[in-house]
């Protein structure tokens, strides 16, 4: 699980650097008159990216929202399965209808960039496989070793 969420932070780590490089780039190129016609596309599509892939990133590090009607009823080990067992019905769900909404997509391109618009719509469903794996990894793990009754973190 740890190879997995440390490849998913690599890619955050990559297209938040080419996000800022492109950018940058439409700054410096429109600041000598000549704006880049691709920049709003691309950086559009990268923060697509970025927010679908640090959602889950996010499940893996127990950085979700938090039930609180049962955090506070439950002993903390039940209420971060009980947790758990939410988000992984929301990535499946997630992933389910991103990969409908995929197959039912015509293939169609950008204006700008000529990439195709699938890029876009199969960040839900990535995403949604992703959050299932890590809630599902989190739901396995043992209990934290002196974890305290009490509200979920």
């Amino acid at each position: 699980m740890r190879q997995l969420a440390w490849v998913v932070s690599a890619v955050l780590i990559a297209l938040m650097t080419a996000l800022i490089l492109v950018i940058t780039a439409q700054i410096v190129w429109r600041f000598f008159g000549s704006p880049l016609t691709f920049s709003l596309e691309v950086s559009r599509i990268l923060f697509l990216w970025i927010t679908f892939l640090g959602a889950a990133l996010a499940v893996h590090r127990g950085q979700f929202t938090a039930l609180e009607m049962l955090s506070r009823r439950l002993p903390r080990w039940w209420s971060e399965r009980v947790i758990c067992g939410v988000v992984c019905a929301f990535a499946l769900v997630l992933a389910w209808h991103g990969t409908l909404y995929v197959a039912r997509q015509e293939l169609g391109t950008f204006t700008m960039t000529g990439l195709p618009m699938t890029i876009v719509y199969v960040a839900p469903a990535v995403s949604g496989v992703l959050m299932f794996v890590f809630a599902v990894g989190r739901l396995v793990s043992p209990p934290a070793a002196g974890a305290r009754e009490g509200v979920v973190a």
